[in-house]
């Protein structure tokens, strides 16, 4: 993970962390990059800058069916914070989402809320 897959390194201002890694590693190596990457565009954006696939953290625990979805011009993933119910009708599970409250906490909303 790159934390913010769209950040610039700051030991080199002028590449991003991806294009240094696909210079450092042979072709036949898959790169798979991850961090803030919510919607198909910006999946997309990080394959042109280097990465072979992209992973989805936060935003397929939030957005299970994000493949799916994806494939659909006019669909806009749904983004923290989330009801501990919206996590729990997403698959999330109880050690799970006691990890995101520790680990993430602008990521679990207090209380219930309406969905999406």
């Amino acid at each position: 993970s790159l934390g913010d897959a769209f950040a610039h390194s700051s030991s080199d201002l002028t590449r991003h962390p991806l294009e240094v890694i696909r210079a450092a590693v042979p072709s036949q190596v898959a790169i798979v990059a991850a961090g803030s990457v919510w919607t198909p565009e910006q999946a997309g954006q990080v394959v042109e800058l280097g990465a072979d696939l992209v992973a989805l953290g936060l935003a397929g625990i939030v957005n299970p069916d994000w493949p799916t979805h994806a494939r659909d011009p006019q669909w806009s993933p749904a983004r923290p914070p989330r009801s501990a119910d919206q996590l729990a009708a997403a698959g999330v599970t109880a050690p799970l989402l006691a990890y995101l409250r520790e680990d993430w906490p602008d990521f679990v909303r207090q209380g219930t809320s309406p969905s999406r």
